[in-house]
């Protein structure tokens, strides 16, 4: 019998749909009566991960076409294998991109991966949907799209968090990428923003630093400060900074981006550590959001997929699939201009991981939940995260 992976991170409701779409680069379009064409070429489809979206793209095929098809037409699902380094990715896309009549392209995890083919991806004005969610996507590319938020509007949620949980003078403890740097001032002007104020950011490496003690007590011992908004990965960086905070005792509220949000992430780091810590899950388990069952019981019926667990990965492949259905829908055909015009259009549209509206930063989500990991001696791991009301998503 399968079992179930709960997947822990959310979105609900949905915001109006903006007046501004995106641009029509050839004026009207309309469709020749083709197939809506669907490329993958996410990842290695040696991996896990690549051969289960293989696997997806055939459900939602057959899944459509066993309904009647869209405007008349069959759904076609072509997968192209993305490798596993940049220039096997930007190699895939190429390829993507010359496919004979394709409708969109669904590709990368990687925002630097997305960026390398911006140019590319603008000459063939071909919509494409990343799971990447790096802001500066849309910027250089009008045809770059997620069904996720982008990473203003996390950076935005994590501070009204800490401002819901009683702070106004937070510490931002971010690894020192662009992503983090980006983020970290993301908080600072949202705070500011509602008259309030970052007290300090402090950066790790989260490639080199092995101890994490000096930038825990610069964190704790920022005069005035009354919080932490912690921007790390599930690896160790973030295991050892939470960690630590819990054997100094902190007090103040500790607000986190969803990777923190895992059961994994919550075996590796200690139970003990992690209870308490406060932040957002980007998709909701299946006792918050019935489409969660709904999408597991369609997938483990169906002879094409052999996974015994579902991911959130997973449920985003297949939102994407149908936020590009629903745009073919509303443009009433399948041609690639036709799609390109019918993103802007969908509004209120209910997925699997919550419901999407065009947003002009490019992103679809319209909520996220709030999440938080509590004390569960009933889980193997000694603690549950418990996914609750939905936050509206500030783009």
């Amino acid at each position: 019998m399968k079992k179930v992976l709960a997947m822990t991170l959310a979105l609900v409701m949905a915001i109006s749909l903006s007046a501004c779409g995106p641009k029509d680069p050839q004026g009207e379009t309309g469709g020749d009566g083709q197939n809506l064409k669907i490329v993958y070429c996410g990842t290695s489809l040696s991996t896990d991960s690549g051969a289960r979206m293989e696997q997806l793209a055939k459900v939602f095929e057959k899944e459509v076409n066993d309904a009647g098809g869209i405007n008349g037409k069959q759904v076609e699902m072509v997968v192209i294998d993305g490798g596993n380094d940049q220039q096997s990715y930007i190699n895939a896309m190429l390829k993507a991109l010359e496919v004979e009549d394709v409708s969109a392209i669904i590709g990368t995890f990687f925002s630097q991966y997305a960026l390398a083919c911006v140019d590319y991806v603008n000459e063939a004005k071909i919509p494409v949907f990343n799971i990447a969610t790096n802001f500066e996507m849309r910027e250089k590319s009008d045809y770059y799209f997620t069904n996720r938020c982008v990473d203003t509007a996390f950076s935005n949620v994590m501070a009204q968090v800490a401002i819901d949980n009683g702070c106004k003078n937070p510490v931002a403890v971010v690894y020192n990428t662009s992503n983090g740097k980006n983020d970290s001032k993301f908080m600072k002007e949202y705070l500011e923003s509602k008259g309030l104020s970052m007290a300090d950011t402090v950066e790790f490496d989260n490639t080199s630093t092995t101890d994490y003690t000096p930038i825990v007590q610069k964190a704790m011992n920022t005069a005035g400060s009354d919080g932490i908004l912690l921007h790390a990965t599930a690896n160790t960086d973030g295991q050892s900074i939470v960690a630590l905070l819990k054997q100094y005792n902190y007090q103040y509220p500790i607000v986190s981006n969803s990777n923190l949000f895992s059961t994994s992430f919550v075996e590796n780091a200690g139970a003990e550590n992690c209870i308490g810590l406060l932040g957002f899950s980007e998709y909701p388990t299946p006792e918050v959001r019935s489409q969660i069952t709904e999408f597991e019981n369609k997938v483990f019926s169906s002879d094409l997929f052999t996974f015994e667990t579902v991911s959130w990965t997973d449920a985003s492949f297949y939102d994407d699939c149908n936020l590009i259905l629903e745009a073919a829908k509303k443009a009433g055909a399948n041609d690639k201009d036709s799609v390109y015009k019918g993103l802007s259009q969908i509004s209120g549209y209910e997925g699997i991981m919550t419901s999407y509206t065009y947003h002009e930063d490019g992103s679809y989500a319209d909520y996220i939940y709030l999440a938080t990991i509590v004390e569960d001696t009933t889980n193997p791991v000694g603690a549950s995260i418990k996914v609750t009301e939905p936050l509206k998503v500030q783009h």
